[in-house]
């Protein structure tokens, strides 16, 4: 409890009025003008910040190394830490996405050793896995906006939370792509993302890919294979590399060898083709 009040305390910020905002739909250019608002703020003076991320640190240490009490943390931790992926501070944020990481983390170490043994608590609906399933919606809601923020550091780490996510829980992702790859889609045409953000973005895609049945990203394949093609021309050659890896799974989504499919793979093919060459 000490915790939470502290990776909290931010008493100069009202992140209830962010809360409203969303919840009426404001336009594009009230968003941009408040984002210029907190640009504008300074922390001269407001060291709140530190005491936010020292509990975020301490935080991370708790989650990674408390097997014992996994399903209270799912329980009790993770709902509050989701909502606090609204953090303003960039680094405050970056350590409160490591804090979820750790908790992912040690939640794939445990689900892997129990799988070994039995089910039962795999199926269970008070299990650790079960729990983090019925989180999964609040997770890609809190991240969705930040996938198209600026900070690059913000959606670096969104995209290495949701990597960490689909390999913990393959299938948590297969009902939120349509949410995903607007964030995909920016992070590989923005010019202001760095070589790293688009290898981040690349990888988890790649991961995407593999988890989830190909149904899942026939409405998506108009925008994913240019942005694909794209990187594969790109000069940087760890981009490439990166991006024909998820090519090559692209082709597996167009074009699925294990049944039958009814999706048009056609207009895709000289795309794919040609950037190969």
């Amino acid at each position: 409890e000490p915790l939470f009040r502290s990776i909290t305390y931010d008493p100069n910020y009202n992140y209830e009025s962010d809360d409203d905002q969303e919840a009426m739909e404001t336009e594009d250019a009230e968003d941009d003008e408040d984002e210029g608002d907190d640009d504008d703020y300074s922390d001269d003076d407001d060291m709140s910040w530190k005491v936010r991320r020292a509990s975020a640190k301490c935080l991370s240490s708790v989650l990674g190394s408390r097997p014992e009490i996994l399903t209270h943390l799912y329980k009790i931790v993770s709902p509050k830490l989701i909502q606090r992926f609204k953090e303003r501070e960039e680094n405050v944020k970056a350590d409160i996405f490591s804090s979820y990481n750790a908790l992912l983390q040690l939640t794939k170490k445990i689900a892997t050793a129990v799988a070994q043994h039995t089910d039962l608590e795999q199926s269970s609906e008070a299990s650790p896995l079960a729990l983090l399933q019925t989180q999964t919606p609040a997770i890609v809601k809190a991240l969705h906006k930040q996938l198209a923020e600026k900070s690059v550091k913000t959606r670096q780490g969104c995209f290495t939370l949701l990597t960490q996510l689909v390999n913990v829980l393959p299938m948590a992702l297969s009902d939120h792509v349509r949410s995903i790859v607007p964030g995909i889609e920016f992070s590989l045409r923005d010019k202001s993302s760095t070589s790293n953000m688009r290898i981040d973005t690349l990888s988890f895609l790649n991961v995407l890919v593999t988890k989830l049945p190909p149904t899942v990203f026939h409405p998506h394949v108009n925008t994913l294979i240019p942005c694909v093609v794209n990187s594969v021309n790109d000069s940087f050659y760890k981009i490439t590399s990166e991006a024909l890896f998820v090519a090559k799974n692209l082709i597996k989504v167009i074009r699925p060898l294990d049944g039958p499919s009814t999706f048009d793979f056609q207009p895709f093919v000289g795309p794919l083709y040609e950037c190969t060459l």
